[in-house]
């Protein structure tokens, strides 16, 4: 189960030219999941997705960050999508 979604934007430059914003969806589950795939519901810039990756407790209050996925910017247009690339499996639950 799903238990909390939070979405962040990081923008680099100043507002009069930003060479790129990250956006961050940060999703945490009430009990730890292996992930098989991911779907991402692109509804603004689709296209613009270039890593996702999975957060793994490694201490109490230390992560380890593994990368499940990365790839070029597409140019798919301006139509909403859902993105489902093969992603890489991990050996370990993230939550």
């Amino acid at each position: 189960m799903l238990t909390q979604v939070r979405v962040f934007c990081i923008t680099t430059g100043n507002f009069s030219t930003v060479s790129y914003i990250i956006l961050l969806a940060d999703l945490q589950f009430l009990e730890a999941v292996y992930p098989f795939r991911v779907s991402v519901y692109e509804t603004y810039n689709p296209g613009s997705v270039v890593r996702i990756w999975a957060g793994v407790q490694h201490q109490e209050h230390r992560w380890l960050w593994r990368l499940l996925w990365e790839g070029e910017p597409q140019h798919v247009g301006h139509t909403p999508r859902v993105f489902s690339p093969m992603i890489q499996t991990i050996s370990v639950p993230t939550e």
